[in-house]
């Protein structure tokens, strides 16, 4: 059996963390991995790096324990990996990276990986995770876009993040509230999301009607070759009047203008939404399955 070293994500090994969530994080969820190699390390990120006895990588973890998480009992894994999906690996740093939620009172711990990953899944259900709601994950390839028409009564007010911090993310917990799972979004999370993600001018915008906000979009590039859809949504008043289908079409032109396909996930149980991104050219990718555990 292979001797297995496990050591802290520290300034040491920063750059072999980084590489190794870009050669394999897809096969978790590539939602939070790092953007650049000299990312911040944080003290509420705690990560691992394992070394087999040639002194090769075999897994990576990291947990994440922001605050925003935290404040509701929960953390979550933005990767957990092992080439192979290697039992011992997986279990190495679960054990270790969850006592470090007990620390902090966490009770539970989730994550995000495809269904196909069937590997993975059954040391998850071995370690005590249950499966929960499935996450679809769809993208556009760079194609023609649909013209996108906004009466003349709507106009935009690109994100500002001293303005809109405490606005946005209202719109955001209306919009969502009926979603299950949904974690109330704060001016803090939306902070660390714009830090975090590589943005640029116009990756965000308010929809404004008569002066009134009324829904928003935010986009951000992945390894310049996606541009992700993180938020788009529409108050409920003023739902079914193709405004959704519109801010949709925006976000697909700035992908396109930047030369890059467009992606977005949601719950499976959002017929509505997958129907919409059908029609608008986008194919299902990948299924996500959220599995979530008690440390």
């Amino acid at each position: 059996m292979e001797n297995y070293r496990y050591f802290n994500l520290d300034e040491s090994n920063r750059k072999l963390f980084y590489d190794y969530c870009w050669k394999h994080g897809f096969e978790n969820d590539e939602s939070f991995l790092p953007v650049d190699s000299d990312f911040e390390l944080k003290p509420n990120r705690p990560g691992l790096i394992v070394l087999d006895e040639r002194n090769k990588v075999r897994g990576a973890a990291c947990l994440m324990l922001d605050e925003s998480y935290a404040n509701m009992g929960k953390a979550r894994f933005s990767i957990l990996h092992s080439i192979n999906d290697i039992p011992e690996i997986l279990e190495g740093m679960f054990k270790i990276l969850s006592s470090k939620a007990r620390e902090k009172n966490i009770d539970s711990i989730f994550l995000q990986i495809p269904e196909i990953r069937t590997g993975q899944i059954e040391t998850l259900k071995y370690l005590g995770f249950k499966q929960g709601r499935e996450t679809l994950h769809l993208s556009r390839p760079k194609m023609t876009v649909r013209k996108f028409h906004f009466s003349p009564t709507f106009e935009w007010l690109y994100l500002d993040m001293e303005r809109d911090a405490q606005l946005w993310s209202d719109i955001i917990n209306i919009c969502y509230e009926d979603r299950p799972e949904h974690i109330p979004y704060t001016p803090e999370m939306l902070r660390e999301d714009y830090e975090m993600d590589d943005t640029f001018d116009g990756c965000g915008a308010l929809l404004i009607n008569q002066k009134k906000p009324i829904g928003l979009y935010y986009t951000s590039l992945v390894a310049m070759k996606e541009l992700w859809i993180g938020h788009l949504c529409v108050l409920p008043g003023y739902r079914g009047m193709g405004l959704g289908k519109n801010l949709l079409r925006k976000c697909i032109a700035i992908g396109n203008d930047i030369g890059v396909e467009c992606a977005l996930s949601f719950d499976s149980e959002n017929e509505k939404a997958l129907g919409m991104c059908l029609t608008e050219d986008f194919d299902l990718v990948e299924r996500y399955i959220r599995f979530e555990v008690h440390p």
